[in-house]
């Protein structure tokens, strides 16, 4: 089934917040794209970028949160978690399940199996051309991109009336090299649809591109309803 012509007639939108900064992290002219570069797979002159995110304005005030991810991202974890009922708790595993797949870069992925059956046929043009371009170099590329799941990540979640946003804090990192780290957060737009959740927008924003030691991510996190994920592993 082709969830993505499927979903086209769904009513509920989620923006579900999860910002994607790895390959968007490279501006040109920018004192640091150097150093940023050694997250991109080649020069990063192929790379679509995306939108900055825009901060939640209402987030909801709740008390559980779903758990970081753990070992390797899984494709079929995440296309199962989209088929999930439109819970808030289902959302947001799906928003950590399919942020882990796009984060981490240790195993190739089939990205045009994710577009299938991920992302709605109207999504957002940028979105859409990143993961079929930005995305899909991670499959040739030396990096081993990582969520630093020994690091704290947050969630908060906006529900409006048939919507929610989703937004998650996370360290990004570099795997064996546990001096380099990245404060992101990242937004996902999903849509609900008869078959699920499906991605109409990924967008992110940098909190801090090398926080000192000592930093705390929570003392930087703009706005309230933050709650701390539950435990992952690397």
């Amino acid at each position: 089934m082709n969830r993505r012509r499927a979903g086209l007639g769904g009513g509920l939108v989620v923006a579900a917040a999860i910002v994607f900064a790895a390959f968007a992290l490279h501006q040109p002219g920018n004192s640091e794209s150097q150093d940023r570069n050694s997250l991109l797979p080649n020069d990063g002159s192929h790379l679509t970028e995306l939108a900055v995110g825009e901060p939640l304005s209402t987030p909801g005030e709740f008390d559980d949160a779903p758990n970081a991810p753990s070992g390797l991202p899984s494709l079929k974890l995440t296309k199962d978690l989209s088929e999930g009922d439109d819970s808030r708790t289902v959302a947001e595993g799906f928003a950590v399940a399919l942020l882990h797949l796009v984060i981490d870069t240790r195993e190739p992925m089939d990205v045009g199996e994710m577009v299938e059956t991920l992302v709605a046929e109207d999504a957002d043009p940028a979105t859409v051309d990143y993961f079929e371009t930005s995305l899909a170099l991670n499959n040739d590329s030396e990096v081993r991109r990582i969520w630093r799941t020994d690091k704290p990540s947050y969630v908060r979640t906006q529900v409006d009336e048939g919507a929610m946003s989703i937004e998650v804090a996370l360290t990004l990192g570099l795997e064996g090299d546990d001096t380099f780290q990245t404060w992101v957060t990242h937004r996902l737009d999903l849509r609900r649809t008869d078959g699920g959740w499906l991605v109409t927008q990924l967008t992110f924003r940098t909190l801090d591109y090398m926080p000192s030691a000592g930093a705390s991510m929570a003392q930087v996190l703009d706005g309230n309803g933050w709650r701390l994920l539950g435990p992952g592993q690397p």
